[in-house]
């Protein structure tokens, strides 16, 4: 069965909107995931819905799509500006330095990678890197489309993690995970940042899986799919998150 692949600029009751790609939205279909996956890399940057519960939607998208998790570069509260801090910097913009081993942050000592290696080094063996973050954003300035890298901003950010990993290996496909419903802010404050993860997105081919339009979460959901208002609980991970992620990717590698 032919799977249903949709392109529409806006959400509609009749498709199921959340793979964002330019103008730009590429419904995800309800077809099984491609056999084609079988066997690729997928890498993860994230913050503590990739970094806690015992890797709970990766193991959903390995066991949906065939593919194996490779690196993981993770942790609880983690920024976009926090992104390569084992690589010695927290200022987009900046180069990074090799893998220090160990950095230590607010909630204690964090490792990833390998010690003395680049960053192009630790990700070398990375098909796919499904980047995680902008939920512990939310309050730094938004800016524009456009903006520096060493802006400031949350848009400068975002250009500066994907750049950064496209020099390292250019043939990486990034996808990013928007934050989903939160209690870490007001929805129309979260909305703001979803946008902007899917307009840059949309600017430099690079897709976007918007958890806030897929992942099921709101207001009357949030007791059942999450288990503290943020954080998927384990219904929420196997029914609705780790799905929504195996689903979207056969649609774009």
């Amino acid at each position: 069965m032919k799977a249903l692949v949709r392109l529409v600029c806006a959400f509609s009751v009749l498709s199921v909107v959340g793979l964002m790609c330019g103008c730009n939205t590429i419904a995800v279909s309800a077809q099984s995931e491609s056999v084609g996956l079988q066997g690729k890399t997928f890498c993860v940057q994230g913050a503590s819905i990739s970094a806690w519960y015992d890797d709970a939607w990766q193991k959903v998208v390995e066991r949906r799509t065939g593919m194996m998790l490779g690196a993981e570069n993770a942790r609880g509260g983690r920024t976009f500006a926090q992104a390569f801090e084992v690589y010695g910097t927290t200022t987009p913009g900046t180069a990074l330095k090799v893998n220090q081993g160990s950095v230590g942050t607010a909630i204690g000592p964090f490792r990833a990678g390998t010690a003395g290696n680049t960053l192009a080094q630790d990700i070398a063996g990375c098909e796919v890197m499904f980047i995680e973050l902008g939920t512990n954003d939310q309050g730094i300035p938004i800016g524009s489309l456009g903006d520096a890298t060493s802006a400031g901003t949350f848009f400068g950010n975002v250009r500066w993690v994907d750049e950064t990993y496209l020099e390292a290996n250019p043939k990486l496909r990034i996808v990013h995970i928007t934050p989903q419903y939160n209690r870490i802010a007001p929805l129309t404050v979260t909305m703001q940042y979803v946008n902007a993860i899917v307009a840059y997105g949309g600017s430099a081919g690079i897709p976007v899986i918007n958890m806030l339009a897929l992942g099921g979460v709101n207001d009357k959901s949030a007791p059942a799919l999450t288990r503290d208002g943020t954080h998927p609980s384990d219904y929420g991970f196997s029914h609705f998150y780790g799905p929504v992620i195996a689903q979207a990717i056969s649609q774009v590698y």
